[in-house]
Formats: structure tokens, C-alpha cells, sequence
């Protein structure tokens, strides 16, 4: 199926030349500008809809627990990320 169309067809035949994008540039207003006026509203409605959503804080200790960077004990970590610390985590 996927591979027999994969065979008659190249994926190197549709890909274009240059760093793949999933969007142009910024720069690239006529680009933009192209897009249809009901995508534009589709794409503004998401951004706004996102743009109101509170932004969650991450704190540097949320990331990495503070006790394994004091003492180097990794166990804790592991214990942490599976919700059984014995560390205070």
C-alpha cells in the first residue's frame, strides 16, 4: 500500500529544494498576504482564542528537583517523576 506508492513515487520527487518549513518567513509577506481571507480569520480566531489562555509558570525547581542537584541523588528524580518521593519532591 504505502510502500508500493512509496516505490512508484520518491519522496525526494515532491519535496523542494532549500530547509523544509511548515510556514514562510515573517518576511515573506507575500506569502501571507496570499492566503485566503478565511484562513486568515481561521488562523486570527486560534491566535486569539491561545492569546487568552492563562500562561503557566515554570520555575527552574519544577523542571529539575532542587534535592538531586544538592546531594546527587538521582533515585530521588526517578521516585519524583513517578509521584513517590521520599525526598520532599
Amino acid at each position: 500500500m504505502l510502500s508500493e506508492f512509496f516505490a512508484a513515487h520518491p519522496l525526494k520527487d515532491f519535496m523542494l529544494p532549500g530547509p523544509f518549513s511548515l510556514f514562510p518567513p515573517a518576511e515573506d509577506r507575500g506569502a501571507w498576504e496570499s492566503l485566503s481571507p478565511e484562513y486568515k480569520r481561521e488562523i486570527l480566531a486560534l491566535a486569539e482564542e491561545y492569546a487568552a489562555r492563562p500562561y503557566p509558570l515554570r520555575k527552574a525547581t519544577d523542571l529539575w528537583p532542587l534535592p538531586a542537584t544538592r546531594t546527587g541523588s538521582r533515585p530521588c528524580c526517578a521516585a519524583a517523576r513517578i509521584g513517590k518521593s521520599s525526598c520532599g519532591v
